[in-house]
């Protein structure tokens, strides 16, 4: 009845706005005719090797443990909130770059035992760190006197600083740079994770051993308006990382189940 009374007030309007359709014969997706023209169309595509069964990062409701559209996304109400953002030195495993780490930020430290890889963005410069006390080295962006950074206005203590502003007063005292590193050379780097014990970590490591904790180029999505310019990639915790996991054949760790909690 719902769908009836509505439609008829849609055709209404659209008349009105001067569409031209076949008001007479109207399709309705509840209709019998076109739920059995979908099984039709779907038995024809198994019959054709078309079907297979994979995965995909879609809205999800975890109060009846469905999928839901974009479109109910887009019509609820939204909410700006300020979260924690964390910052996570990785050591890298490759031969040569013994006492080096991959700093990456993410927004979501909630995912970072679902990482399977760290994002760069090719057209941008990263330099090599130094700590003056350990002799740690750090791998993160880097900015001369030929590059400067976007402003990016950050509270901190009260003060408003740029991007750059920030990490030369988080590290000039106990950080100096010694140079850069070539985007090929750090597209090959391997690294280490915090949670790679963890036995779900460790058969993703199997599906894709030559990909995972690997750098990889992310140009389309890394941004240096904000964090390292390493960014944290988790395909199993979103849409975006999804589809890169699927660009870069990565492995795909999930971290929360049906109902939304966090998996063990």
């Amino acid at each position: 009845e719902r769908v009836h009374k509505f439609s008829a007030i849609q055709t209404e309007q659209s008349k009105r706005l001067g569409y031209f359709m076949d008001w007479d014969n109207s399709y309705f997706t509840m209709s019998d005719e076109n739920n059995y023209w979908i099984w039709h169309f779907l038995k024809v595509c198994f019959e054709k090797g078309w079907i297979y069964k994979g995965r995909d990062s879609v809205p999800w409701c975890p109060r009846c443990e469905t999928a839901i559209s974009q479109h109910e996304m887009l019509t609820e109400d939204y909410k700006e909130l300020t979260h924690e953002t964390v910052f996570v030195k990785l050591p890298i495993t490759t031969k040569g770059w013994e006492n080096t780490h991959l700093l990456v930020w993410t927004t979501t430290p909630w995912t970072v035992p679902a990482n399977v890889a760290v994002g760069i963005n090719t057209k941008y410069d990263y330099g090599i760190w130094e700590d003056r006390v350990t002799k740690e080295k750090y791998i993160f962006l880097h900015y001369g006197e030929e590059r400067k950074p976007p402003t990016r206005v950050r509270q901190k203590d009260n003060a408003v600083l740029s991007l750059e502003a920030w990490i030369m007063d988080e590290t000039k005292k106990n950080l100096q740079n010694v140079g850069t590193i070539a985007i090929r050379e750090l597209l090959n780097l391997k690294y280490k994770a915090p949670f790679d014990e963890l036995e779900r970590v460790r058969k993703s490591k199997q599906e894709n051993p030559y990909t995972f904790h690997s750098v990889i180029d992310a140009s389309e999505v890394v941004s240096d308006v904000e964090g390292t310019g390493l960014l944290h990639v988790a395909p199993g915790a979103g849409q975006e990382d999804f589809k890169l996991g699927l660009k870069e054949h990565l492995s795909v760790i999930s971290v929360i189940a049906d109902n939304a909690d966090y998996l063990d």
